[in-house]
């Protein structure tokens, strides 16, 4: 089960996102809010904010990332950069929410038992985490016996390996303008977890192809941790 960990929230709410608060696509650093909105700017209480990486500095996911960075979760590159608009693979994506529930991979006759689930991640860095996850059933692989580590995770997936996550069982649910766009495997998932975890785009519209980046899940993963 996924454990809360209690810390000081930051620019970030753990909240329901309001419907009117979404990404603008001229300046996908910036928020666009309304008055009946949920602020995700800096307060005053963030004056004691410390970038862990050059490249995050007033976006509105600064606070989520440098608190995931402080906890160990997330990593930046070689130059201090954290790169937040990048895309992020599925084997990142699996590691950085093991890290966040300080799940370690236990060799025991379960995790033995998936250890041939996938046929595409023997000998890398992230393969007792896909292990791991498996095991759990947080994931599921492709009728080929390949997990495919390094595809850029869309949204979509996301959302559905969140759902695997958190075992959730909640029974709220946020429509999205483009809910004919949303793959049938996800709709469960996107429906119950989309407006509570992730932000959404202009005109309601969630876009499940569309690839979740560093700095999307940076937020999702902060808001599970403050739950």
């Amino acid at each position: 089960t996924f454990k809360t960990k209690e810390k000081a929230v930051g620019n970030v709410p753990s909240t329901v996102l309001n419907p009117a608060v979404t990404i603008d696509r001229q300046h996908p650093d910036k928020i666009v809010e309304n008055d009946a909105s949920v602020s995700v700017r800096p307060s005053a209480s963030d004056n004691n904010l410390v970038n862990r990486f050059i490249d995050v500095k007033s976006r509105y996911s600064e606070s989520a990332i440098n608190d995931l960075a402080d906890r160990g979760i997330v990593k930046g590159d070689e130059l201090g950069n954290f790169n937040p608009t990048a895309g992020i693979t599925r084997a990142e994506f699996v590691s950085i929410l093991l890290r966040s529930s300080n799940e370690q991979l236990d060799v025991s006759a379960d995790s033995l038992s998936v250890s041939n689930l996938f046929n595409d991640i023997d000998g890398k860095w992230y393969s007792d985490d896909v292990m791991k996850a498996a095991q759990l059933n947080y994931i599921e692989g492709y009728p080929d016996g390949t997990f495919k580590p390094d595809r850029v995770i869309t949204r979509a997936e996301a959302a559905k390996i969140l759902q695997s996550f958190m075992k959730y069982q909640g029974d709220a649910v946020y429509p999205f303008t483009d809910e004919k766009n949303i793959p049938l495997w996800a709709k469960v998932a996107i429906n119950k977890l989309g407006g509570e975890l992730f932000i959404g785009y202009e005109n309601g519209q969630f876009k499940p192809n569309r690839k979740i980046t560093k700095e999307e899940t940076a937020v999702v993963v902060y808001r599970l941790l403050h739950k």
